[in-house]
C-alpha cells in the first residue's frame, strides 16, 4: 500500500515542479526613487547591479535601492555595454562616456567626424572593440580613438555580432553584414515582401540564425544561406526590440505588450497590461527587456520598470496537473496518507480520490454549519471534520457522506481547533468550550471545563498526547496537561509568563514544544522539571509560532509571521527560510505533517506548502554575496570620491571616521533581487556586539554613538554558517581634548582662588540682576499671594487635565485665556514663582509623554520626528533642542540609557 502514497508524491512532486509560465511583476518607478517612467534600455553588469538607462539620466538600481548617477543627470541615456568590473561604456543619444564605478569619475570621447550624429546602441565585438551604431553610419572605438568605419547610406536601427565576429545591422533599408577583416560590406534584402520597404527595428542572434524585427513581422535570416523566411505576424504591433534565450524569442513592441514566441511550435503568449491586476506589467509599449536567469526585466515608455522577483524551489506548492492547484487556496488542515487525502480550507474541505476531486461546503453539503475546517482527524475509516462555529461531522469518503457526528449541543453548537487521541481508546477534542475526552466503544464523552477541572481556560486551541500519556492543552491562557484523570498546571518550572497557546508538539525525545501567541518558542523536558525558551532574541524571526515539526532527521520546523526555521536542537545551529525560498506567504495556519517519505506538509494562507529536506535541500542558505551599497555617515550619504569614501563602498575594505563623526549607517544588498523586504539578515559589530543582531524586514543597519577604536563589522544571512560580509570600521581618537584639559589644568593651578571668586561673583551679579530685571518687568503688575496660588493651581490642573501641550500651535495666550486670567499674571507666575518660561513649561510635559510613549514601544511604530509631533513638538529640530536642554540629554542617549530599542531614527 505504500507503493500508492509514493507513486502519489511522485506525481505531486513532478507537477510541483512545472514553474508557472507568468510570476507576477514588481513594478517600480518615480514614486520609488526612478529619475523616470521610461525605460530606454536595461543592463545587468558582472557586480550584479542593475543598471536603467532613461531620458534623463543614468539609475542604479541594487533589488533595494535606486541611485541616480550624478554625471549623467539630464542625458538621454539609449545604451549600455560593460568593459571590466570596474569600467562601462554610456551612451547618451549624443555622447559616448567610460564611467568608472570604482573611483565615480567619467571620460567622454570626442567625435573626429560630424557632431550631430544619433547614436542607437554600442556593443562591443569578439576582439572587444567597441561598436558604434549611429544614424550616420557605423563606427568603433579602438586604441580610446573613435573612429568611422563605413558610411551607411540609411539609418542604422540596432546591431549585433555573430560567432565570427561578422557585423549584423538592421536598417531602415535592409540588413547588413560587414566582415571588418575583408572590408566587405552586404545588404539583404526580403524576397516576395508584401510590405513598401525593408525597414527592420531590431534583431538578435543564436545558433546561425538571425532573428529580425520588421514593423509587425518576425523574420529569420540563416547566415549560412543567406536567405529569409517569415516566422510569424503580430497583428499590427510595432516592434521595438527583440531578444534570444532557450528557444524562444522576447518581443517588445509599441502597445502590444511583450511577445513570448516559441520556435518550436511558433506559439505565442502575450504578457499585456490588465488595470484590473496590480501585478501585470505595468504599460503596453515595451522600450527595453532582460531575461536574467528565470527573471523578467521590462522596461516600458511612461510606466517604469518591471521585473519578475527571483524565487528558489526549495519549497513547493501542491498542485494536482489538471484537477486543483492549491495556490492561492487557504489550507486550515490537512491528513495524507497514503490512500487518501483530504485539505481543509476556509471554503469546506478537499477529498481526493485517485484521479478526481471532491469539495464538500455548506453550499453543497446541506448537513454542514460551517466552511471552515480548523482540523482533520481519522476515526476508523472515516474522518472526523472539526470546524469553526458548525460543530463537528463524521465523512465517510467510501460513500461521500457527511453525518453530524454526535447530536448534543457541544458536538453541534462548537469549535473544535483539534484532534488527538490517547492510545487507550479515547480520542479527546479541543474546543472553545473546553476539553471533551470520547471513549469509542463505550460511545461516551466526559467534558472538562473550568468548573469541574483544573482546566485554566475554557478556549483551546491546541491539543497532543506525549509519550506518557498525558494529553498537554494549549489555550488561551497557559499551558495545561491531562494526566490519570485530572488537569495540571506544571508545578517544578514557572510557565505562567506564557499566556495564549497556537501550537503543541511533542517529539522523538518526548520533548513538548509549545508555540505562543507573544512569547515565542517553549521547550519542555519529558518529566516537566526544566525548559528552554527559544525568543527572537535567539533566532525566531517571530514570538508568534503558528506551528511545529520533527522531521527525520529530527530537527524541529518553526513557522513564524516572519519566516520559516530549521532549528537543530543538539548544536543549536539554524537556518531561516522566507519568501525567496518559495514560501507562497508567511501566514501558515495549525496544519503541519510530515507523510512515510519524510516529506514535510504545511497549511498556508496562500496553498499546500511541502519539501523533503532530503532532496536538494542545500547546505547553506547564502546563494549570493552580500554588497555593501552606501554608507551614511552622521545620517548623510557619503558620495564616493570623499574622505571617508575614496572609492565606491563595495570596495571599501576599511572605513575611518573622525574623532567628531558619531553614527555610521549601512545600506547592503545579496543581488538576488526577490521579494522585497523578504529576507532576515544578521550582524556584528566586533568589538561592541557580543551577539549577532537581527535586521528583518530591511536592508540597512545604524549604529550610533560609535565610540573611539577600531571594530569589524560582521554581515550575513541570518543563520548561516560564516560571515558573508566584513568590513573594518576604525573611529580615531580626539587629543584636541588632552591639549585643552592640560591647558585648563595648569590655568586652574594658578588662579584657582581667583576663578572661584570670579564665578561667585558673576553668579551673584547675574542673579541680582535677573531679580532687578524680573522687577523692572513686574512693577507695574500687583499681585497678591492668594492670587498667585490660585494661578498656580489654574495651570497645573488644566496642563494635568486637558494636556493642551499636545497642541504644537499653544500659545501663552490660548492658555490665559482657558484658566480665564490675564496674559501678564500667567508669565509673571511662570518667571517668578515656577522658575521657567512658557516654552520650557509647555516642552516639559511634552518630554514626559515621549518618554511615556517610548516605553510603551510606540518608538518601534514611528520615526522618532513622527513620535515627537504626536507629543506636541512641532519639528524634529525643537524637539532635539529643548529635550536636550531640559534633560541635559539627547532624546537618543536616553532611549540608549533606558535600554529602549530604536528602529525607526
Amino acid at each position: 500500500m505504500k507503493n500508492k502514497l509514493y507513486i502519489f508524491f511522485f506525481i505531486l512532486g513532478y507537477f510541483c515542479n512545472i514553474a508557472h509560465a507568468i510570476k507576477p511583476f514588481r513594478n517600480i518607478n518615480v514614486d520609488n526613487g526612478l529619475s523616470s517612467n521610461t525605460i530606454n534600455c536595461i543592463f545587468k553588469d558582472s557586480n550584479k547591479y542593475i543598471w536603467l538607462g532613461l531620458p534623463n539620466g543614468l539609475n542604479r538600481f541594487d533589488g533595494v535601492d535606486i541611485m541616480s548617477v550624478k554625471h549623467f543627470e539630464n542625458q538621454f541615456i539609449v545604451s549600455i555595454s560593460e568593459i571590466d568590473s570596474v569600467n562601462f561604456f554610456v551612451a547618451s543619444d549624443k555622447e559616448l562616456y567610460r564611467y568608472n564605478r570604482r573611483e565615480n569619475t567619467v571620460i567622454r570621447y570626442q567625435q573626429e567626424t560630424d557632431q550631430n550624429i544619433k547614436i542607437k546602441k554600442i556593443l562591443p565585438d569578439k576582439r572587444q572593440n567597441l561598436l558604434i551604431a549611429t544614424d550616420k553610419g557605423l563606427f568603433v572605438l579602438a586604441n580610446n580613438k573613435v573612429r568611422k568605419i563605413h558610411t551607411i547610406s540609411s539609418d542604422i536601427t540596432d546591431i549585433t555580432v555573430d560567432d565570427n565576429n561578422i557585423y549584423w545591422l538592421t536598417t531602415t533599408s535592409g540588413l547588413i553584414g560587414y566582415n571588418v577583416i575583408s572590408g566587405r560590406l552586404d545588404t539583404y534584402y526580403l524576397v516576395n515582401n508584401n510590405e513598401s520597404n525593408n525597414s527592420f527595428s531590431s534583431l538578435c542572434f543564436s545558433n546561425n540564425n538571425i532573428y529580425l524585427g520588421s514593423q509587425n513581422s518576425i523574420y529569420n535570416f540563416d547566415v549560412k544561406t543567406k536567405t529569409f523566411s517569415k516566422l510569424t505576424d503580430l497583428d499590427n504591433n510595432y516592434i521595438l526590440n527583440i531578444y534570444y534565450k532557450n528557444n524562444r524569442l522576447y518581443v517588445g513592441t509599441n502597445g502590444g505588450g511583450l511577445k513570448i514566441i516559441s520556435l518550436t511550435d511558433h506559439t505565442v503568449v502575450s504578457l499585456t497590461h490588465n488595470p484590473s491586476n496590480p501585478e501585470s506589467i505595468s504599460s503596453n509599449a515595451i522600450y527595453s527587456f532582460l531575461l536574467d536567469g528565470n527573471s523578467y526585466w521590462i522596461g516600458t515608455f511612461v510606466g517604469g520598470l518591471n521585473y519578475t522577483p527571483s524565487v528558489k524551489n526549495t519549497f513547493g506548492i501542491y498542485n494536482k496537473a489538471g484537477i486543483f492547484d492549491s495556490r492561492g487556496t487557504n489550507i486550515r488542515s490537512m491528513n495524507l496518507n497514503e490512500n487518501r487525502q483530504i485539505l481543509g480550507t476556509r471554503n469546506g474541505f478537499i477529498y481526493f480520490a485517485k484521479d478526481k476531486i471532491y469539495t464538500f461546503g455548506t453550499e453543497n453539503t446541506q448537513v454542514l454549519k460551517s466552511n471552515i475546517i480548523l482540523c482533520i482527524y481519522p476515526f476508523k475509516d472515516k474522518y472526523l471534520i472539526g470546524t469553526y462555529g458548525g460543530g463537528i461531522y463524521l465523512f465517510n469518503p467510501d460513500k461521500l457522506t457527511v453525518d453530524i457526528f454526535k447530536k448534543d449541543n457541544i458536538f453541534v453548537d462548537n469549535s473544535f481547533y483539534s484532534i488527538t487521541n490517547d492510545n487507550d481508546g479515547h480520542i479527546w477534542f479541543g474546543t472553545l468550550n473546553g476539553l471533551i475526552k470520547y471513549d469509542i466503544e463505550e460511545d461516551k464523552y466526559e467534558v472538562f471545563t473550568t468548573l469541574n477541572s483544573g482546566l485554566i481556560n475554557k478556549d483551546i486551541y491546541y491539543i497532543t498526547a506525549d509519550a506518557k500519556k498525558r494529553i498537554w492543552i494549549g489555550t488561551n491562557e497557559g499551558i495545561c496537561y491531562y494526566e490519570k484523570g485530572k488537569i495540571y498546571v506544571p508545578k517544578n518550572i514557572d510557565l505562567s509568563f506564557i499566556k495564549t497557546v497556537r501550537y503543541l508538539f511533542s517529539d522523538k525525545a518526548s520533548n513538548i514544544w509549545i508555540g505562543s501567541e507573544k512569547e515565542g518558542l517553549i521547550k519542555v523536558s519529558p518529566d516537566i522539571d526544566s525548559f528552554e525558551h527559544i525568543t527572537t532574541s535567539d533566532f525566531l524571526p517571530d514570538n508568534y509560532v503558528l506551528s511545529i515539526i520533527e522531521d527525520q532527521e529530527q530537527y524541529i520546523w518553526i513557522c513564524t509571521p516572519k519566516g520559516m526555521v530549521r532549528y537543530n536542537p543538539q548544536s543549536a545551529d539554524y537556518r531561516i527560510f522566507s519568501l525567496y525560498d518559495g514560501i507562497p506567504w508567511y501566514i501558515f495556519n495549525s496544519a503541519a505533517q510530515m507523510t512515510d517519505d519524510g516529506t514535510l506538509w504545511w497549511g498556508n494562507e496562500k496553498g499546500l506548502v511541502y519539501l523533503n529536506p532530503k532532496n536538494g535541500l542545500s547546505k547553506s542558505n547564502s546563494d549570493s554575496r552580500i554588497i555593501i551599497t552606501s554608507v551614511y555617515i552622521d545620517g548623510k550619504l557619503e558620495e564616493v570620491g570623499s574622505k571617508t569614501l575614496p572609492v565606491s563602498s563595495e570596495c571599501m575594505k576599511v572605513i575611518k571616521l573622525n574623532s567628531s563623526q558619531n553614527s555610521i549607517g549601512i545600506h547592503f544588498s545579496d543581488h538576488l533581487y526577490t521579494i522585497p523586504q523578504s529576507e532576515i539578515y544578521e550582524y556584528k559589530l566586533e568589538g561592541l556586539d557580543d551577539k549577532w543582531q537581527r535586521i528583518i524586514g530591511r536592508n540597512d543597519l545604524y549604529i550610533s554613538n560609535l565610540p573611539s577604536g577600531s571594530y569589524k563589522l560582521l554581515l550575513r544571512k541570518a543563520g548561516s554558517e560564516e560571515p558573508i560580509q566584513s568590513i573594518s570600521i576604525v573611529k580615531t581618537k580626539s587629543y584636541t581634548i588632552y591639549v585643552w584639559l592640560l591647558i585648563i589644568t595648569v590655568l586652574i593651578v594658578a588662579s584657582v582662588l581667583a576663578f572661584r571668586m570670579n564665578i561667585l561673583k558673576s553668579k551673584r551679579l547675574k542673579e541680582k540682576f535677573i531679580q532687578s530685571s524680573s522687577k523692572v518687568k513686574y512693577q507695574n503688575i500687583k499681585i497678591e499671594e492668594d492670587e498667585i496660588s490660585q494661578i498656580k493651581e489654574a495651570l497645573l490642573e488644566y496642563f494635568e487635565e486637558e494636556k493642551p501641550y499636545l497642541n504644537s500651535d499653544l500659545k501663552l495666550e490660548d492658555v490665559a485665556n482657558a484658566i480665564h486670567q490675564p496674559k501678564t499674571k500667567v508669565s509673571q507666575v511662570l518667571n517668578q514663582y515656577l522658575q521657567s518660561n512658557f516654552a520650557d513649561f509647555t516642552n516639559t510635559y511634552r518630554i514626559q509623554v515621549f518618554k511615556e510613549k517610548a516605553k510603551e514601544g510606540l518608538i518601534q511604530q514611528y520615526t522618532l520626528s513622527a513620535l515627537s509631533k504626536e507629543c506636541g513638538f512641532s519639528s524634529r529640530s525643537s524637539f532635539f533642542h529643548s529635550f536636550k536642554k531640559i534633560t541635559g540629554q539627547t532624546p537618543l542617549e536616553y532611549l540608549k540609557e533606558a535600554g529602549i530599542k530604536i528602529d525607526k531614527p
